[in-house]
């Protein structure tokens, strides 16, 4: 769960509320950011051996480190000392604060004085930038376990508002791990280990390892010179030569210690991480917004799918049934043409009927050679009249032969009722007796 903040009512209840304005007003971590106030997620169960702890305290310096566990039972003058955090205060350095155990509150001021609440849960790691004005009360649980981290020797010491009281705050003075450099460069008992370069606007490590084992344990409380060289890339120095360790900032002179207030630290790494981390979560929301809209429309489309195929099984059903009814018609229609074609007489009659009809044929053709090419149109207009039910032959038997099947049937019937069994059945409704089934009858005959 990500750290959650809110502009903070005035009302003067109990300081363990959660104080909401109505309604609520939450503040995301890029507003946070922009105050200077920076965020991680961590694992407080894992802090002694956390990998990720380990980075942020090697990147910004933070080699000292102490627990402070608060709570009625365990710290003497509980109500006094609690009221003395929730005094409005501001610190020279940044303050680094990681929750451990428990919850409680840390105020900030914005530009425009208003209050921030917030709430520190287990694995929260805040950092306040120095000179913001803050303050830290326990919420209603009344218990917090925090890990306090400094760049060398914690300073205490907090300015309380209003900042009239405290004329050297108005200049912002140097940071910690910038006056403790200079102070090693500066001492010339060590100057075959550090030094100044000729041109006094630089400082060498002639001898990186022993700088590692001597000079930086009296200052730094750790032996890793390359967290040095990362701390000092973060306040902007630059190594000049290749060939050795030697660093130079333009703020960074010998006998201009005062210049040091000019050199401020690097924030973009860490609001940039910020930022990806806020702007990582609202990119998974507009992922999964995405992911939900998808997953509606892929439910409508299955239940559309799924209507379709009801649908479709309704079809193939009335497709069986009409196909069923297709082959018992069929059936039906063999058994009769088989019964029939068993019967001489009806034979005889398909047989009388097929050479008439090629008798009508030779008629027709010699009118049209009698009658020739300059008549056509008028014997062709008068064709239907004249050759009657002749005129299926021209068209290629098409009706000619059902037909002439359909007579024979009714000639060999007589009276054996077959007739009405057939017309009950629908069998010859629309039914073309093809050539093929003449010439069956031819065989049979």
């Amino acid at each position: 769960m990500a750290l959650e903040a809110w502009f903070m009512d005035d009302s003067n209840e109990d300081q363990r509320l959660p104080h909401h304005r109505n309604p609520k007003e939450l503040v995301s971590l890029d507003y946070l950011a922009e105050l200077g106030v920076l965020y991680w997620k961590l694992n407080p169960e894992n802090y002694e051996n956390d990998p990720e702890l380990g980075k942020i305290r090697e990147e910004r310096g933070y080699d000292y480190m102490d627990l402070l566990d608060l709570c009625p039972e365990k710290v003497s003058n509980y109500e006094e000392k609690l009221k003395n955090f929730f005094t409005e205060h501001i610190h020279k350095d940044e303050e680094i604060r990681y929750c451990l155990a428990g919850s409680g509150y840390f105020d900030v001021r914005d530009k425009d004085d208003r209050w921030i609440r917030i709430w520190m849960q287990p694995g929260d790691l805040i950092i306040l930038p120095a000179g913001i004005y803050h303050r830290f009360t326990l919420d209603t649980s009344n218990y917090i376990k925090l890990m306090r981290l400094f760049v060398g020797e914690p300073v205490w010491t907090p300015y309380n508002r209003p900042q009239e009281e405290h004329p050297g705050l108005k200049e912002t003075e140097p940071t910690a791990f910038l006056t403790k450099t200079y102070n090693i460069v500066e001492d010339s008992s060590t100057n075959n280990i550090v030094s100044w370069s000729r041109d006094n606007n630089s400082f060498i490590v002639w001898e990186p390892e022993t700088f590692a084992l001597i000079c930086l344990p009296r200052c730094f409380k750790h032996k890793n010179f390359s967290s040095f060289v990362r701390q000092l890339n973060t306040y902007g120095f630059k190594k000049i030569d290749t060939e050795r360790w030697e660093f130079a900032n333009e703020y960074f002179l010998k006998g201009e210690r005062h210049l040091l207030k000019n050199i401020k630290r690097r924030k973009t790494s860490s609001q940039t991480q910020t930022r990806s981390l806020e702007g990582g979560r609202f990119r998974l929301e507009g992922e999964i917004h995405e992911l939900r809209r998808d997953r509606v429309a892929l439910e409508l489309e299955l239940v559309r799918l799924r209507r379709k195929q009801e649908s479709m099984k309704t079809y193939l059903h009335l497709m069986e049934e009409k196909l069923k009814v297709t082959e018992v018609k069929q059936e039906m229609m063999m058994n009769f043409l088989l019964k029939k074609i068993k019967k001489p007489s009806f034979l005889q009659s398909l047989r009388k009927r097929k050479l008439q009809g090629m008798k009508n044929q030779e008629q027709r053709q010699e009118v049209i050679s009698s009658h020739g090419v300059e008549d056509h149109d008028t014997f062709v207009k008068a064709e239907p009249e004249e050759y009657g039910d002749d005129i299926g032959d021209q068209f290629g038997g098409v009706f000619s032969y059902g037909d002439e099947l359909h007579i024979a049937s009714m000639e060999d019937q007589g009276q054996e009722g077959d007739e009405m069994e057939m017309d009950s059945e629908g069998i010859w409704k629309g039914f073309v007796l093809s050539e093929e089934m003449c010439d069956l009858g031819e065989h049979f005959i």
